[in-house]
């Protein structure tokens, strides 16, 4: 086990030294198009740099993701990181991982096995299957439900069929929003300027929500994007 994780270690380390480097061939670019006056194509090069660099922070941010917790296990979104470069301010940065659990999905197999026989099992197989998803950011527009709930009492009781909780994970302001009926709401966190939120398709318990919350290394995600 331990030669596996250190190969896997080895491979990660050598592409992020591959990204890093290639991060800097573009910029070399630019700065040789710059001085030639060919500015669109330094631009082509400036972003090209950016999408490289936001993907190392994506996985620098990711790891202070557990990666299982029982047994819901992380895996990554392709693109997410360079999708995210062109949204919100040009400073935005955010990263996701999705969490699968294959017993959840074992029990969806079985409660579309035992649907009465009026209704079409088509119409569940299309539905989406039972995930948790965990962004990491720096948009503090994330944060809102969290900073108006610790300013008013009374945020977020307005629905007596969602559960609502304002509280604190490991000393960080934080809230726990679930609707059992419909497996949907968040847990939400504020780490320094960096917020986290956990999301939850197709769940029938929020415990496992605020169970992944609680395994977040919080001092890691400050250490990067800032108290």
């Amino acid at each position: 086990m331990k030669r596996i994780v250190s190969t896997a270690l080895a491979v990660f380390m050598l592409s992020a030294i591959a990204q890093a480097q290639d991060a800097q061939n573009h910029l070399n670019k630019a700065s040789e198009n710059i001085k030639s006056k060919n500015y669109q194509e330094a631009l082509k090069n400036l972003g090209e740099a950016k999408k490289i660099v936001n993907d190392l922070l994506g996985g620098q941010l990711a790891e202070a993701l557990p990666a299982q917790v029982g047994d819901w296990k992380m895996h990554p979104v392709e693109d997410y990181n360079m999708d995210m470069a062109t949204m919100g301010s040009p400073n935005t940065v955010a990263t996701m991982r999705i969490y699968k659990s294959a017993s959840a999905e074992k029990k969806r197999e079985e409660d579309i096995a035992n649907m009465p026989d009026n209704l079409d099992p088509a119409m569940m197989m299309v539905e989406e299957q039972p995930k948790i998803n965990v962004t990491i950011s720096n948009d503090m527009m994330m944060a809102n439900e969290v900073m108006m709930a610790f300013s008013d009492d009374n945020f977020g009781m307005g629905d007596p069929n969602e559960f609502f909780e304002a509280t604190r994970i490991k000393g960080y302001r934080a809230t726990v929003r679930f609707n059992k009926e419909y497996g949907t709401g968040a847990v939400t966190v504020i780490a320094g300027s960096g917020v986290v939120k956990v999301e939850p398709t197709r769940i029938d318990n929020k415990d496992i929500l605020v169970k992944i919350a609680e395994a977040i290394d919080y001092e890691k995600v400050k250490a990067i994007l800032g108290e």
